[in-house]
């Protein structure tokens, strides 16, 4: 026999200590051409984050946005159709809840003025580390505008020694995986560096070894993590 109001009043007496609110995750965008690079930097943010999207096309971004409503996109400026700043400034007026950051291999004050126009919250240089990316990101979600306009410090461009300490690798390897991360074939590497195919592919072979990986995207994530 049930009384009304009892179980409710057996409820209200549990301490709310047993209840929990669960918040959604912050959605996140990424339009990055350059799949590997992508695949990387979803790989750094997914550990605080819901990456809901990885758009490698401009057509593609708007539909994606309406589609998902992420809190933050992430735009490179060199997309293929549509470019990141043109899209940015559509996205800032259609969808002004959505915060725009731009990540980009250029460092150009133009490119970093364009964005501030726009009204981007962020603009980060793809040869950021990981984590510099990543506190940029929180900085933004904030309310912060987090602009990069000097070239960040790179401890393995500029002197190496932490990297050969640790890992064993040399500085021809390091400046490898600095062009594998920006998205260059072992062909286009031997015509940047001047070296053979061959040895590329020699230099590629030792670095998976020495870091005991076995996928591109593995090295992409270690050299976006540690700002190669």
């Amino acid at each position: 026999m049930c009384f009304p109001g009892f179980f409710d009043k057996f409820i209200m007496r549990i301490p709310d200590t047993y209840f929990y609110k669960t918040t959604p995750m912050t959605k996140i965008l990424i339009a990055d051409d350059h799949q590997l690079y992508s695949d990387g930097l979803k790989y750094t943010l997914e550990k605080e984050f819901n990456v809901v999207s990885q758009i490698f096309h401009g057509r593609d971004v708007l539909f994606e946005i309406q589609r998902h409503f992420p809190h933050l996109a992430i735009l490179d400026i060199n997309l293929p159709g549509t470019n990141g700043l043109d899209l940015g400034r559509i996205i800032r007026s259609d969808f002004p809840e959505v915060k725009v950051v731009f990540l980009s291999m250029y460092r150009e004050e133009a490119f970093v003025k364009i964005a501030r126009e726009i009204g981007a919250y962020g603009y980060f240089c793809k040869e950021s580390s990981g984590s510099d990316i990543l506190q940029g990101i929180k900085r933004v979600l904030r309310g912060e505008a987090v602009f990069e306009t000097h070239p960040p410090e790179i401890r393995s461009v500029h002197s190496g020694d932490y990297f050969v300490k640790t890992f064993s690798l040399s500085r021809r390897e390091l400046e490898v995986i600095k062009q594998i991360r920006l998205g260059l074939s072992s062909e286009q590497i031997a015509e940047a560096m001047c070296l053979s195919y061959e040895t590329i592919k020699s230099h590629r072979k030792n670095i998976f070894f020495k870091l005991n990986i076995s996928k591109v995207s593995e090295l992409i994530a270690f050299a976006i993590k540690n700002g190669i």
